[in-house]
C-alpha cells in the first residue's frame, strides 16, 4: 500500500525546509515516530554556499553539497559528497521500515531524473511501516518528481515572497 504523500511545493529559497520542520512538531506531539533527512542551506556570511544533510530523528548533521562554478549549460553547479548520498539513503530506508513518517528534503533536478533521493524511496522493502511521506518538492519540477507515485495526496504550496 502506498503511503499518504504530502508534497511541500515551492521555488528555491521560499522556506520548504523550514515549513517541513514546523509540520513535524505536532506529529511528534501525537507520538508518531519520524525519520528522514532535510537539507538546510549553508551560509558563509550572507552568501549561500551549499547544503547540509540533517537526520530529522537524531539531529546529526553532515556537509553534503557545495557550490562550484558551472561547467556547461544546465550544470547543477554543486559538488556533492558521494558518501552523503549513502548516508541519506539509510536515513530514508530505515524510517520506511521503522517509523510512522518519512521526510525527504529536497527533491529537485536530480530527483526529476530518477536520481538523488528517489532510489531510496522507490526501493521495494519487505516490511514498510511508514504510512506518511512528506517531501519538499521544487515547484518547476513537481510533475516529473511525483510521477512515480502518481502525484501527491496533499499539496502545500509555498508562494515566492513578493
Amino acid at each position: 500500500m502506498r503511503p499518504h504523500l504530502t508534497a511541500v511545493v515551492g521555488a528555491r529559497g521560499v522556506g520548504k525546509t523550514t515549513h517541513i520542520l514546523a509540520l513535524l512538531a505536532p506529529l511528534r506531539e501525537q507520538g508518531l515516530l519520524i525519520g528522514g533527512v532535510v537539507q538546510p542551506v549553508r551560509y558563509e556570511g550572507d552568501r549561500r554556499t551549499g547544503y547540509d544533510l540533517v537526520d530529522v530523528a537524531t539531529g546529526d548533521r553532515r556537509a553534503f553539497a557545495r557550490h562550484r562554478p558551472p561547467r556547461f549549460d544546465g550544470d547543477l553547479c554543486f559538488r556533492f559528497d558521494p558518501t552523503g548520498w549513502a548516508w541519506a539513503a539509510e536515513r530514508i530506508r530505515a524510517p520506511r521500515r521503522e517509523a510512522d513518517v518519512v521526510v525527504v528534503d529536497e527533491m529537485g533536478r536530480l530527483e526529476a531524473r530518477g536520481e538523488g533521493h528517489v532510489p531510496s524511496l522507490l526501493e521495494p522493502l519487505p516490511h514498510e511501516r511508514a504510512r506518511r511521506w512528506i517531501l519538499a518538492v521544487r515547484e518547476d519540477l513537481e510533475a516529473q518528481i511525483l510521477a512515480p507515485w502518481g502525484g501527491a495526496d496533499e499539496r502545500i504550496f509555498l508562494p515566492a515572497p513578493r
